[in-house]
């Protein structure tokens, strides 16, 4: 039930309606009523033809939503209610002769105001209670213009914090192709460091390769000498060889020299001539890279410019809205607020007399259950005794009875249908049969039909006899 809140006094609640000598209720303000239905489809269209706007309209649409809403969960005073409530329940039991009394009461001529007096005391209380109702809405206004402060600071934030992510997007990618030139530059060393090595392996093995040929020219001219048979020829065959060995000698040494500065100049050119390279390079990296972080710059300034004036714009379209907005509000509390007193009152009347239907229904529904519950109940137990009376080899539920059950003719209480099978068929049961018959011979149907005579339910608070 839709509860009204307390910024209504008691007099200004009690407006729409007026009691009659019979005790009826005269609703006032019913006709004002009629136009719900139009207002809210009107709204809904509204809302349709401005879903079609931009993002910030959106926004701006979510946020009128939001206040609709709230103005629609304003509650009112339940003082009017109560009070109807109270006439009806007095109008409706009452002693013989108080409405007699009432009446005079109510129809003396000092009890009588003029007209104008009267319109003067209802103006009084319209004027109250539209100070009252201004006030609630001034009061509410307040604290949606703070909440859309709020908003607007969380918007800036979450703006800053986008733009704090891009850029440490921006460095990491800049930093991830420093690393990837970093990587390749100690690769173009190692390389280098590579051909310098190899070239160090082949002047090894070209020194190797001129000893081993030294050694055997050595050899060669040893066996000359060996082979000589004539001194003199041998001594000066020696002597030959020995010059000769010391010419090579020196040749050789020249040779190697010359060879290892040329190499020494090459080498030496070549690391100057990669290192002026790798100078310029660098330089060249430098100024692109300045360039492009003042090109970047710029394009950041320019951006932040263009965001700042859209911000602008739409903080002022906002406003804008928000005022509309606010307006339209405020026209459709006080539309609403007149109609909702009388359609509350009318909607009291109708739940409860709704309630007083469903009361008497629920009622009338728990005692048929409680009765077919019963019925069950006793079937169930006619068919156990049966069952127990006739011989059937069965075997007997367990489980206890809720009520138990008294054998009229044993004084015995019996709790389950083991109880009950042992009792029947047990020679007590079976005596006390016999003399009911004047010991005669009982048959199965007569037997029968005296279990489900004597077997009732026990009474409550009865002891067992045994």
């Amino acid at each position: 039930m839709r509860r009204v809140s307390g910024d209504n006094s008691s007099e200004s609640g009690s407006e729409p309606c007026s009691l009659t000598t019979s005790g009826q209720l005269n609703y006032n303000g019913t006709e004002q009523g009629q136009g719900v239905a139009d207002q809210s489809r009107r709204e809904g269209n509204r809302h349709r033809d401005e879903s079609t706007d931009t993002e910030d309209d959106d926004e701006l649409e979510m946020d009128s939503k939001a206040i609709l809403e709230i103005f629609a969960s304003l509650d009112w005073s339940e003082e009017n209610v109560e009070s109807c409530r109270g006439v009806l329940e007095s109008s409706g039991v009452r002693e013989p002769g108080r409405v007699l009394q009432i009446h005079e009461k109510l129809s003396s001529p000092s009890r009588k105001l003029p007209l104008a007096e009267k319109l003067r005391r209802h103006n009084e209380r319209l004027a109250k209670a539209e100070m009252l109702r201004q006030t609630f809405i001034d009061s509410k206004t307040e604290k949606l213009k703070e909440l859309f402060k709020r908003t607007e600071k969380l918007k800036e934030l979450f703006k800053r914090v986008r733009y704090v992510n891009k850029l440490l997007t921006f460095f990491d990618s800049k930093t991830e192709k420093l690393k990837e030139l970093f990587k390749r530059i100690e690769e173009i060393e190692e390389v280098s460091m590579d051909k310098e090595r190899l070239l160090e392996e082949k002047r090894h093995l070209l020194e190797r390769k001129m000893d081993r040929a030294e050694e055997k020219r050595r050899q060669h001219l040893q066996d000359i000498v060996a082979k000589a048979h004539d001194e003199d020829n041998k001594g000066r065959e020696i002597a030959f060889i020995n010059g000769l060995e010391a010419q090579n000698k020196l040749h050789d040494l020249l040779q190697q020299h010359q060879s290892h500065s040329s190499r020494l100049a090459d080498i030496a050119e070549e690391r100057s001539r990669r290192q002026e390279e790798k100078a310029a390079k660098e330089m060249a990296a430098q100024e692109r890279r300045r360039a492009l972080e003042a090109e970047r710059q710029a394009r950041l300034l320019e951006l932040c410019e263009k965001r700042r004036e859209r911000c602008e714009r739409i903080d002022r379209q906002q406003a804008e809205r928000r005022e509309e907005l606010l307006e339209q509000a405020r026209e459709k509390a006080r539309d609403r607020q007149e109609r909702l007193t009388a359609l509350l009152l009318a909607q009291q009347a109708k739940e409860d007399e709704l309630v007083k239907r469903i009361l008497l229904k629920q009622q009338e529904s728990a005692r048929r259950h409680e009765e077919n519950i019963e019925q069950i109940k006793r079937r169930a137990l006619e068919s156990s005794i049966l069952r127990c009376s006739t011989g059937c080899d069965d075997a007997p539920k367990i489980c206890r009875y809720e009520r138990q059950k008294l054998c009229t003719l044993c004084q015995c209480l019996l709790s389950s249908e083991v109880y009950l099978l042992s009792h029947l068929r047990g020679a007590r049961h079976q005596e006390a049969l016999r003399e009911l018959h004047d010991g005669q011979h009982v048959s199965t149907e007569d037997t029968a039909t005296c279990n489900l005579k004597h077997i009732i339910d026990a009474p409550d608070n009865i002891e067992d006899p045994q």
